[in-house]
């Protein structure tokens, strides 16, 4: 796996196409050809664009992988392409197996770490699955499919 340390291709919001309020992953820890681990600390933060009535609600956890996702498929095109990282627009078309833990993301003060593991990719879309944890304790869990969007 590749650690990303002080890679300028680390900073989530230059691969990402959300604006920057909308990038919810704050660091990418390592990735390889099948899957990527993520890190943040923005589920905490109350300028996340996700809080309604100054909370987050756990089903937001599954954005959260859909980001983890759409870096991998970023980082993962790099070597098919100029060596230049561009980001991939894609709408979330299905979930499957998703498991989301009855917990208060107000009370978690530890960072999230975010897992997403390629199954398919090709040119219209791929399916991952996800995993958002604290610890050892998974959070939410599932399988995301995402069709990419002509740009």
């Amino acid at each position: 796996m590749k650690s990303m340390g002080g890679d300028s291709a680390s900073k989530p919001a230059d691969l990402l196409p959300h604006g920057q309020s909308m990038v919810l992953i704050d660091r990418i820890v390592r990735w390889d050809s099948d899957s990527i681990c993520c890190q943040t600390d923005s589920h905490k933060r109350t300028s996340n664009p996700l809080h309604r009535n100054n909370s987050l609600s756990a089903a937001n956890l599954i954005e959260y992988g859909a980001q983890a996702m759409a870096l991998h498929e970023v980082l993962a095109r790099k070597k098919d392409t100029d060596g230049i990282y561009r980001p991939i627009s894609g709408m979330v078309s299905a979930l499957k197996n998703v498991m989301i833990a009855r917990v208060n993301m107000d009370s978690i003060a530890e960072s999230l770490e975010i897992k997403a593991s390629k199954e398919f990719v090709s040119l219209s879309g791929a399916i991952y699955v996800f995993e958002v944890l604290v610890g050892d304790r998974i959070l939410a869990e599932g399988r995301i499919t995402v069709n990419h969007q002509k740009v």
